[in-house]
């Protein structure tokens, strides 16, 4: 059950920081998510990006044009199986889209 809590605590550490996103401020982000180049990241507005780099760039721009942003999981699901774990859920959000021009 240890791992689960971990799990469940590393989800709310990436909502709260995916919703700082949403209001401007990209770098929680940062401390939570791997640096490696191959991680990856996709988002409803834009599309996936592949390395570290790639990453943070894209969330920097989310968080330039995003306000009034809020995502919620709910319906979760923690599956444990030796050294693998995942979550599986239904997001819900919204949030504004600043005019860019």
């Amino acid at each position: 059950m240890d791992i689960e809590n971990d799990v469940r605590g590393a989800s709310t550490k990436f909502y709260s920081a995916l919703n700082r996103m949403l209001n401007g401020d990209a770098s929680s982000l940062a401390d939570i998510w791997s640096h490696s180049a191959t991680v990856t990241t996709m988002h409803p507005i834009g599309g996936r990006e592949v390395g570290w780099d790639q990453v943070r760039k894209s969330w920097e721009q989310v968080a330039q044009i995003a306000t009034e942003g809020q995502v919620r999981l709910s319906d979760q699901f923690i599956q444990v199986d030796g050294d693998l774990a995942y979550e599986l859920g239904v997001e819900h959000g919204q949030f504004k889209l600043l005019d860019s021009r």
